[in-house]
């Protein structure tokens, strides 16, 4: 089971030019998608780094991260964590 630490929420964020790049994260199935301003800020070398992370697929202004089951978890903590505005 992959478990994500506030750690990793923090390195995803910094991966997509940080929080306010961000308009909105949520869990689909197995994927964590995410909502971007600027669609082509990102570093996709972290993104593939991030703990679970399968594959990386890239829709217009939009990432999904294919994680697997514990997505629904992993989309808590880091919507946790945005709205504490670690980054």
């Amino acid at each position: 089971m992959v478990k994500w630490t506030d750690t990793d929420c923090k390195k995803l964020m910094e991966s997509l030019s940080g929080s306010d790049n961000i308009t909105n994260i949520e869990a689909c199935f197995t994927r964590l998608r995410i909502e971007l301003i600027q669609a082509q800020s990102y570093v996709l070398k972290d993104l593939w780094a991030l703990p679970g992370v399968k594959d990386v697929i890239i829709r217009g202004n939009e990432i999904h991260l294919v994680i697997g089951m514990e997505v629904t978890n992993i989309c808590t903590q880091c919507q946790q964590f945005l709205k504490e505005k670690h980054c």
